[in-house]
């Protein structure tokens, strides 16, 4: 086969693993080349053909050939591999482990010790399989050094380590280097990682069962509030593990379930679908979970003052910007109304970034969390019905609320309110949108007098199923109002 076509077929096989029209336009350039070239001399000719660019992704023997033939450190050919595909979504950024590869390693070369973490015998080399999808709205910076390996309360970490990626193409650590760690939007990077445990790190995530792959990003334009957002994917290594990270993923998204804080119990659920509409502004209602969270030991600090226990209210939202305005969706105000108790959500709970823009024609999905205490829910709440409040402010308002707070000069603040009395309604945007839900719970586990899960009383789920009659009633009442004063404006 000539060289032509050689490339061409990488180029092929490049796009059915989707590398993007950045990499497509790379294989156009290099078959251009190679054509141009084909007259050379056979010396320049195989220079050429030696040269292999990094973003080429191996197939996985030639990289699992590689490793073990390699003359720095023994390897147990019986490798422990993962091809069920694990993945997480943070700020439409989604990440995705495509498979992951374990070897135990039984020997290895005293200047590799670093890569081992200076543990003093090595325990395994991990493999994994990582893209990162950039779905948002803007470019993302990379966090390189924040990406790495850990475990349920571990205090070790592994990075990623180049000295034990044993090709010159495929290693996500360089691919990233080369594109200054930056994702554009509607793009996305691939690639290997391998990282090196040692033999204390490895025998405590094989009794904790499962470790952790963390990622790190933040915006590149920076106009979001946050530093940067991280991302852990959990990767099981027995089949019980497995089955606790796939009761997680049920749950809606917010960080408790994303960054898997901790397991939860569904309560009550429901998907209302319910839309709520101001002016041009259209907020769905798409899903609503109560559950009852118990925290790993490492988050537990987070709800030290809920000494009873927590219970977790996590509501999904469709936002849909039909205006000729910018709007924030994520900086609005929303609370739970319940048995007359306010409770506001808590930002350490959402999965989102405050700044957030949803321009005309948009939507957004977002979800907001809110952090119940469990004594006063099973004494008050968990059979009541719950009112949801919600706001969201337009970039205009807020902008303007920033400016007003930079204003320090009361003469100042005068003459901006007599020109803002020389404006007319018509000029004024307007600076919030209203939603509000009602919504009765249909309970799936009662907590009881000893803060315990246990079956719903049949007097709790009577009430329960006559509060959604009355509603539907009420509803009928309603309708029936309306449409006798629509007659009769008619007449």
């Amino acid at each position: 086969m000539s060289k032509l076509k050689k490339i061409l077929l990488l180029g092929c096989l490049t796009l059915l693993t989707g590398c993007g029209q950045t990499y497509d336009q790379f294989i156009e350039n290099q078959a251009e080349k190679l054509t141009e070239n084909e007259s050379s001399d056979s010396v320049e000719s195989t220079a050429e053909s030696s040269t292999v660019d990094e973003r080429i992704i191996p197939e996985f023997n030639q990289l699992e050939t590689a490793l073990l033939e390699t003359d720095t450190m023994t390897l147990d050919p019986d490798r422990v591999s993962l091809n069920e595909a694990s993945q997480r979504t943070s700020h439409n950024v989604i990440t995705t482990v495509e498979s992951v590869h374990i070897w135990d390693v039984t020997k290895a070369d005293p200047e590799l010790k670093s890569a081992f973490h200076y543990e003093e015998e090595p325990g395994a080399i991990v493999l994994l399989d990582v893209t990162v999808a950039n779905q948002s709205n803007q470019a993302i910076q990379l966090i390189p050094d924040n990406f790495h390996l850990s475990y349920l309360n571990g205090v070790q970490m592994a990075y990623p380590n180049n000295e034990l990626y044993p090709l010159p193409n495929g290693n996500l650590s360089k691919i990233m280097a080369a594109a200054n760690y930056v994702v554009p939007q509607d793009s996305h990077v691939e690639g290997y990682l391998a990282f090196g445990i040692g033999e204390e790190m490895y025998q405590m995530m094989q009794e904790v069962g499962y470790f952790t792959f963390n990622t790190d990003f933040s915006p590149q334009d920076q106009q979001s509030v946050g530093s940067s957002v991280e991302a852990k994917l959990p990767i099981p290594l027995n089949d019980e593990m497995a089955q606790a990270i796939k009761n997680n993923e049920q749950m809606l998204n917010d960080r408790l379930t994303n960054e898997w804080w901790g397991n939860k119990a569904l309560l009550a659920e429901a998907q209302p679908k319910d839309t709520q509409e101001d002016e041009d502004v259209a907020v769905t209602l798409n899903a609503i979970q109560v559950t009852d969270f118990e925290a790993f030991e490492s988050y537990q600090s987070v709800f030290e003052n809920f000494l009873s226990g927590q219970v977790i209210v996590t509501a999904e939202f469709t936002v849909e910007n039909n205006t000729d305005e910018t709007i924030l969706p994520l900086d609005g105000d929303i609370s739970l109304m319940i048995n007359g108790d306010e409770i506001h959500d808590d930002y350490m709970l959402i999965n989102q970034l405050y700044g957030e823009r949803l321009e005309p024609g948009e939507e957004m999905t977002m979800v907001r969390s809110f952090a119940l205490d469990k004594q006063r829910y099973a004494d008050y709440w968990q059979d009541e019905e719950i009112l949801i409040q919600l706001n969201i402010p337009t970039l205009a308002a807020v902008e303007e609320a920033e400016e007003t707070e930079e204003v320090e000069d009361p003469e100042s603040n005068e003459e901006a309110g007599e020109e803002e009395d020389n404006t007319t309604d018509s000029e004024e945007a307007k600076p919030l949108y209203y939603f509000t839900w009602s919504y009765q719970p249909e309970l799936i586990e009662w907590i009881n007098e000893d803060l315990e899960r246990g079956a719903v009383p049949e007097e709790a789920s009577r009430e329960s199923d006559d509060s959604t009659a009355d509603d539907a009633v009420e509803e009928a009442s309603e309708n029936e109002e309306l449409f006798e004063e629509e007659g009769t404006s008619e007449e």
